[in-house]
Order: C-alpha cells, then sequence, then structure tokens
C-alpha cells in the first residue's frame, strides 16, 4: 500500500466515524428510556392547528378572543375541550427507540411527505409550524407509526391515531352552543312555516298558551320534556 492509498483509508476511517457519531443513539435512546415525543408543545401556546387527511382534505381551527373557532365557518364556534384535550394527549405523547432512522423507510411505514394517513400542524404566532406530524400506518389497533417532518426517526407512538385527526368539521363544532336549566324554564315558542305555538309552564303541567280558542289545552308531559331537553 502506498502513501495515496493509506491517506484514503485513513480518511474513509474517519468519515465512518464522524457518521457513527452524528447517528449515535442519545443515552435516553440507548437504555430504552421513555421520553416525550414532542418536548416544544410544553413551552408552546398553539393559535392555529390544521389537521389533513390522506385524501388532502383539510381543516382548520384557529384561537381568537371569544376561543377556538373553524376556519372556513363564518367564525363558527369549534370544541374548545376537545382541541385542548388533543394537545394535552400530544404533550403526554413518550417515545422509545426510533423503529428506523432513514428516510428510505418513509414510504413503508406511510409517513412521508406526500403518503401520510393524517398530519397534524401547529402554529403558535411564527408564520412556519412549530409541530409537523405526521401518522401513518398501524402496526396493531394501539399503536401507529408516526414522525416529525423535520425528522426521519419514525417511532410507533400509543394514545394517538389517524382517526383522532380527521378532518371533519362536524366532529370538532361545538355543539352546546346554548345552556339552559330546563326546570328553570317556564315558557317555549315554537315558530316555523306553518306557523307559531306557545307553551306554558302551569301549576298542573305543560299547556298551551295563547289567544286562540285552542289555548290552555293540558299538552303530554313526556313530549314537552322531550322538546325541552333537545332545546337546552
Amino acid at each position: 500500500m502506498n502513501r495515496t492509498h493509506l491517506w484514503l483509508a485513513l480518511a474513509l476511517v474517519a468519515q465512518l466515524v464522524l457518521v457513527a457519531l452524528v447517528r449515535a443513539p442519545s443515552a435516553a435512546e440507548r437504555d430504552g428510556a421513555a421520553r416525550p415525543f414532542i418536548p416544544q408543545l410544553d413551552q408552546l401556546e398553539a393559535t392555529r392547528v390544521e389537521l389533513v387527511g390522506e385524501d388532502g382534505a383539510r381543516l382548520e381551527l384557529a384561537r381568537g378572543d371569544g376561543g377556538w373557532t373553524i376556519e372556513g365557518a363564518g367564525g363558527f364556534p369549534a370544541d374548545s375541550v376537545k382541541i385542548d384535550t388533543l394537545l394535552d394527549d400530544l404533550r403526554a405523547l413518550t417515545v422509545r427507540r426510533p423503529l428506523v432512522r432513514s428516510a428510505r423507510h418513509h414510504d413503508t411505514f406511510r409517513v412521508a411527505d406526500d403518503d401520510f394517513v393524517g398530519r397534524l400542524r401547529i402554529w403558535a404566532d411564527d408564520d412556519r409550524p412549530s409541530v409537523d406530524l405526521l401518522m401513518g400506518s398501524s402496526s396493531n389497533y394501539r399503536a401507529t407509526h408516526a414522525r416529525l417532518v423535520d425528522d426521519d426517526a419514525v417511532y410507533e407512538l400509543e394514545g394517538l391515531a389517524p382517526f383522532d385527526l380527521r378532518p371533519l368539521r362536524e366532529s370538532w363544532i361545538r355543539k352546546d352552543l346554548l345552556t339552559v336549566d330546563s326546570d328553570a324554564v317556564v315558557r317555549l315558542r315554537l315558530s316555523n312555516v306553518a306557523g307559531d305555538l306557545s307553551l306554558a309552564r302551569g301549576e298542573s303541567g305543560w299547556v298551551t298558551d295563547g289567544e286562540t280558542p285552542a289555548d290552555g289545552l293540558e299538552l303530554d308531559p313526556a313530549k314537552v320534556e322531550s322538546l325541552l331537553a333537545a332545546a337546552t
């Protein structure tokens, strides 16, 4: 071996050592200790959340002064409790050793940038999302393959599935727009194309109330209570 070959061999060894050091697992990974999957969420005040499905469907949720709303729906209120629960679940996610570290495996686990089962992006006040999570295939009914966009490592997550990130508007709207104690209601008026009907709670139960000869008639209490339960 001449001097040139020797230097080339030494350079190759040095490169291999450098690659090994760069790709070496952390102490926590070597020990198999659990660590937070998205540690930056602990200090993050989310202002916008985007959900993307595998078919390209999107849903954006934005936090304003009055709480969370659904973008593109005229400021329709979103279910703030459900969104906050999702954020708490994300903070609680932990991982150990990654399944793979190379981008060449992303297609296999369906966590490629252009092929995924679900995607979740979270913004604070910056233009760039603070969290960009790709959800892929499932190894079993409890675990899902996932990775963060700025990391090639693929992990197996428990406690979150693509089903939880479906971009369906009806899944995220706030349904309890009005909360009233039904026992406190003493009068109820219904109006539609057929006309108006007023009901009043009397001493002996619910009766029709108004200025027509049919008023004062006793009503089926079960039907009225069912109506009240739906309305309140």
